[in-house]
């Protein structure tokens, strides 16, 4: 990695840390700045202003995320297996990355003030992405039988919407033993209670 691409991704991971402790509404660059080690005009060479720091955080994210999806899809597993992979290396790099915006607190609101149209920019291309590659592990499985024969694409999507669900029952402290392991379970086998087996006469 160039000293560019290095100084680029710790001043990324002072802007994690940064909104982490101040919130987004409150971080500054100056913040970032003192975080990272840097001087502020240094800050101004890779990002235009916040925001565009914001976009960097979002598009390393998904990045990463669609990572974890191809290397699991090249995996030798079984198709729920590489599912299950996917959902707990994203649970594994929320954690490290808790510096994300914390769902249903009041920096969501400053968050979806943002510039809609820069953030689709980032996100769209990415998350087709991401929806892409899981196709690739869940329509082998729908062939051969592990799964029911569902829309591979409906069916990618849904994981990545089971996801932020898990995620806001761990952040919520609600009462659920294993947040993210029942959100998973509750994706690949749903809410319905399995038809009862009838008793031959």
């Amino acid at each position: 990695m160039s000293k560019d691409c290095d100084k680029r991704q710790a001043i990324l991971a002072a802007a994690r840390r940064a909104i982490t402790e101040h919130g987004y509404a409150r971080a500054t660059v100056e913040d970032i700045a003192a975080e990272a080690g840097v001087a502020k005009g240094t800050v101004y060479l890779y990002f235009k202003d916040k925001a565009d720091i914001v976009d960097g955080l979002v598009e390393q994210t998904l990045e990463d995320g669609l990572a974890t999806v191809r290397a699991n899809a090249a995996c030798e597993a079984a198709p729920v297996e590489k599912l299950r992979a996917v959902f707990m290396g994203w649970a594994e790099m929320a954690r490290q990355r808790a510096g994300g915006v914390p769902l249903s607190s009041p920096d969501a609101i400053h968050f979806a003030s943002l510039d809609v149209d820069r953030l689709e920019r980032v996100v769209r291309p990415r998350m087709r992405a991401i929806i892409e590659a899981l196709v690739e592990i869940i329509r082998p499985g729908i062939a051969s039988g592990d799964f029911r024969p569902v829309n591979p694409y409906l069916a990618a999507a849904l994981l990545i919407h089971y996801f932020p669900a898990g995620i806001l029952v761990e952040r919520q402290q609600l009462p659920v033993e294993n947040p993210l392991e029942e959100a998973l379970d509750a994706y690949l086998h749903g809410i319905l209670a399995a038809p009862a087996t009838k008793e031959k006469p």
